[in-house]
């Protein structure tokens, strides 16, 4: 098994969680083939990609489609900085990040119960479902997959101030959740559980879980258990 810290980073640094295929791929390096899983097709097609030397004017290179069916990336500045690129429909192909697909993975990994739904009023957050500790007893847990440190704070916060019980909160990096943050979620006795830290890939690129939900969920499943003796 090993860790996916390519894919869980991108999907933080891609503010629409979506790009064309050729850029996913750039940016996944070894991580693309476990990635797929989780992406899906928009229908669209990139009208640009990526500069290795960006900056000018003509960045990024445009995508050009000639009458002969090829189609190329064509640097726009003068003189040009970036080598024209090859392209094939499937390198443009926009793909998006499936987060109902990623829910699902992840409620399997982390034995969590119920139907994955979005939270009203919560951008890009989830409620995965529910984390059983004992029969009747358990706690729910949230993906929250935000482009800045700003919105991650606000996201917590709003859990903090929706929810009435303990709960978890998943996020792809810890990259984005500052001392604030993580004082409120200890606060209110909620638990940060890190993708880069959680899930990875095994040998058919399939998402595994890298520790047990027991052991990611240690602490508030031993709340719930303490609670019970009372």
């Amino acid at each position: 098994m090993r860790k996916l810290r390519r894919l869980w980073r991108a999907l933080e640094g891609l503010p629409g969680l979506s790009a064309e295929r050729l850029e996913w791929q750039r940016l996944l390096d070894g991580d693309w083939e476990a990635a797929q899983a989780i992406l899906r097709p928009t229908g669209r097609l990139a009208e640009s990609v990526w500069c290795p030397s960006p900056g000018g004017d003509g960045c990024p290179r445009r995508v050009v489609h000639h009458e002969d069916k090829s189609i190329v990336a064509v640097c726009g500045d003068r003189p040009r900085q970036c080598e024209t690129l090859n392209l094939s429909l499937e390198d443009i192909a926009v793909l998006s990040l499936d987060f109902r697909g990623l829910a699902e993975a992840l409620s399997n990994i982390l034995s969590i119960d119920g139907d994955a739904r979005p939270v009203p009023g919560l951008h890009r957050t989830f409620r995965l479902g529910e984390h059983a500790v004992t029969a009747g007893g358990g706690f729910p847990v949230f993906l929250s997959i935000q482009p800045e440190r700003e919105a991650m704070s606000a996201t917590a916060a709003q859990l903090c101030h929706g929810y009435g019980g303990p709960f978890a909160l998943v996020t792809p990096t810890d990259d984005l959740v500052d001392f604030s943050t993580r004082e409120t979620l200890k606060v209110r006795g909620a638990a940060l559980a890190v993708l880069e830290e959680i899930v990875g890939a095994d040998d058919e690129n399939r998402l595994i879980g890298l520790s047990a939900p027991e052991k990611i969920f240690t602490d508030l499943r031993q709340r719930i258990l303490d609670d019970r003796k009372v």
